[in-house]
């Protein structure tokens, strides 16, 4: 009986541990003290973290879908469609040639993919589960378009660090990209092995040749972490 549950318990642990490496590589890397110090000197950044200009008043008794519990994660929306939406399937030769002055296509949620002024633009690329676990807010429906269908894409537009907005595995497939994101989030990327180089953080405005991209501040809470 006590070999069985010292068997047990080893394996218990072992799961923990196992599940403790996963979230901690889903969540990502925090701001060195170097980079904090940098950030010192911005007008948002106090006490270790940035701050809203504005008062925030967090209510998670008065949202949209009811009180905000631990298994709102784990349960489907009331609000969720009650079958498939129709989608059409994209590939790689969905982008064949040479980008469009203007296309915009709509992958889910905040997802999308833009083709401005030749160039092709990820935003918010999340193509396959918005949580830390496959179990947690699995999407309602399978990605129009897969990352193995992925064409060449020229910039990345992350706006926060939300899992619904920032997944690992999309990202690590977009490696060969640029990507713009704001202040302080250029650790976790380089941390899932995007090279510093191809990292652009931004609290004001880049001009990519024909086309300009402005970071705009926002109230929004952008904690990462197991849920």
């Amino acid at each position: 009986m006590m070999m069985w549950l010292g068997g047990f318990l080893g394996l218990f642990i072992l799961a923990v541990l196992v599940v403790f490496c996963w979230l901690m590589r889903e969540i990502g890397q925090t701001p060195t003290a170097e980079e904090l110090k940098i950030y010192e000197g911005l007008p948002y950044f106090r006490n270790g973290e940035f701050q809203s200009p504005e008062k925030i008043i967090l209510d998670l008794d008065h949202v949209r879908n009811g009180p905000m519990k631990w298994t709102t994660f784990l349960s489907r929306s009331k609000y969720a469609p009650e079958e498939l939406l129709p989608q059409i399937k994209l590939n790689r030769e969905s982008f064949f040639g040479k980008p469009e002055d203007f296309a915009l296509y709509w992958l889910g949620h905040s997802t999308m993919l833009m083709e401005i002024a030749g160039y092709r633009v990820m935003i918010d690329p999340v193509l396959e589960n918005a949580g830390p676990l496959p179990f947690v807010v699995p999407r309602y429906q399978a990605s129009p378009l897969s990352q193995d269908e992925l064409p060449t894409i020229d910039y990345v537009v992350i706006t926060h660090n939300h899992y619904d907005h920032l997944e690992r595995k999309t990202i690590q497939s977009l490696k060969g990209s640029r990507f713009i994101v704001p202040l302080g989030l250029g650790t976790t990327l380089k941390g899932w092995g995007i090279d510093g180089e191809r990292i652009i953080e931004l609290g004001g405005e880049i001009v990519a040749k024909r086309v300009s991209y402005v970071l705009q501040l926002k109230q929004l809470f952008t904690i990462r972490g197991a849920a």
